[in-house]
């Protein structure tokens, strides 16, 4: 039972790793409206972190044969929510890509390549479905996250809703 533990866990990374992406857009408007900055420029930001976090996916993916899938868990988790966190105090364009472009897009990077190869450890049979299963954390983040943020947003503001998102990472 071991194996389903897993893929639990990883189905959580992948709602963390992924919700950063899903809830850009949730941030936008309100980033834009204090920082004045145009949507190309903030938009960039989403672009440093697609790009990095795919070149990324192949050291996650490196590290966790090397190491195993608690190192890249980690590194995943501390990450994200330092990135979280950090958002919360923002206060430069510079500062703006660093947090979204290397730390989230680390986050993100590191959980498909890092983490969804650990099920074949435990499943030889379904592992197509398990792997299946796990990734659905990615459908969940947009489900889930992208709403709730944009809730909490209404309620405490833009930068406390980064900074409870880095707290609960």
């Amino acid at each position: 039972y071991y194996g389903y533990i897993i893929v639990a866990a990883i189905f959580i990374f992948m709602v963390a790793a992924f919700g950063v992406n899903y809830n850009f857009g949730v941030f936008f408007d309100h980033i834009q409206n204090e920082f004045g900055w145009n949507r190309g420029t903030i938009s960039l930001a989403y672009s440093l972190l697609t790009v990095v976090s795919g070149f990324l996916g192949i050291l996650a993916g490196r590290l966790s044969d090397k190491k195993g899938p608690f190192s890249v868990a980690i590194i995943i988790t501390v990450t994200l929510g330092a990135g979280y966190i950090l958002m919360s105090t923002c206060r430069s364009l510079g500062a703006f890509y660093f947090y979204h472009g290397l730390l989230f897009a680390i986050g993100v990077g590191a959980g498909w390549p890092g983490l969804l190869p650990q099920i074949g450890h435990y499943f030889t049979r379904n592992r197509g479905l398990m792997i299946g299963f796990a990734s659905a954390g990615i459908g969940a983040s947009s489900f889930f996250i992208a709403p709730l943020t944009r809730t909490i947003i209404e309620v405490l503001g833009w930068r406390i809703t980064y900074l409870v998102w880095g707290i609960i990472i």
